[in-house]
Formats: C-alpha cells, sequence, structure tokens
C-alpha cells in the first residue's frame, strides 16, 4: 500500500462537514480526478464518507492494485 492509498483510508474515516452523495454515472471520473490529485482533502472526507462510494473505490482502486502486486511478486519468486 502506498501512501496515497493510506491517506485516502484515513480521510475516508474522518468525519465530513456535510454529507454527499455521489451517483454511480460519476464514479469512474471522479475516481480519474482522485487518482490524479485533482481534489481537495476537505472534497475528499465529504465523497469517501459515501459509504457506497467508499466501498466501490477501495475495491476498484486499492484492493485491486494490492492484488496485482502480490501476483507480480509471486510471478518473480
Amino acid at each position: 500500500m502506498n501512501t496515497q492509498q493510506r491517506t485516502w483510508i484515513v480521510l475516508s474515516k474522518l468525519p465530513p462537514t456535510r454529507r454527499v452523495k455521489i451517483d454511480t454515472y460519476e464514479y469512474e471520473s471522479l475516481a480519474e480526478d482522485l487518482l490524479q490529485d485533482k481534489i481537495s482533502y476537505n472534497s475528499m472526507i465529504e465523497i469517501f464518507n459515501d459509504r457506497i462510494y467508499w466501498r466501490w473505490f477501495y475495491k476498484h482502486h486499492i484492493e485491486s492494485k494490492e492484488n496485482s502486486q502480490v501476483n507480480i511478486l509471486q510471478i518473480k519468486n
């Protein structure tokens, strides 16, 4: 897990100043902005407190990268 991923996890646990609900059609474009650091930490806190979006983001952009890193390590050994 890299520093950016740890930051996302920590921010997902902080209480937001306001609640937001992410529409499913925005998931991919929002994820791209998050991956490119185009979104402020305050906005990330609000975004990641949408538990449905957080689970989707974690599954697609954190968990999947960890699995691919494990597979690469297994291939090298």
